[in-house]
């Protein structure tokens, strides 16, 4: 049996969410600080993806990409977990065979990749706990 104390904890508002980011309009921003990289498989029409995670003022937020989106994948290449990474949905490009297809223009999405944040970096670092230093005596 649990107490209520427990239960409270294990209740919604408590739970911990990942959000995915979308870029709707032109000039759409996200930036935070890269926490992970992942991979999801093709499912149905959907080719597979590359997944950034970043942990964001509005918390956790996923940020997928098609591995057929060379430019972002490719420039995500030199990005580290802890980096602060920002991407920006700056315009669409439309080709002719697309149009003519009755296809959405494409999105293109910049990258920008920032500084370490050095509270994730330092926090990442494996302790020694033979070489840890004494905070007081």
């Amino acid at each position: 049996m649990t107490d209520k104390k427990t239960d409270d904890f294990f209740s919604e508002e408590n739970e911990a969410k990942v959000g995915w980011a979308k870029f709707t309009k032109i000039g759409d921003t996200i930036k935070g600080i890269l926490t992970d990289v992942s991979e999801k498989p093709a499912q149905g029409n959907f080719p597979a993806q590359k997944i950034y995670t970043l942990k964001t003022d509005n918390g956790m937020m996923n940020v997928g990409f098609s591995v057929n989106k060379p430019f972002v994948i490719n420039a995500m290449k030199n990005a580290s977990i802890g980096q602060i990474v920002g991407f920006k949905y700056d315009s669409d490009f439309q080709t002719d065979e697309n149009k003519k297809k009755g296809m959405a223009p494409a999105k293109t999405i910049k990258v920008y990749l920032g500084e370490m944040d050095m509270t994730h970096a330092i926090a990442d670092q494996p302790q020694d706990p033979d070489n840890a230093e004494v905070p007081f005596e």
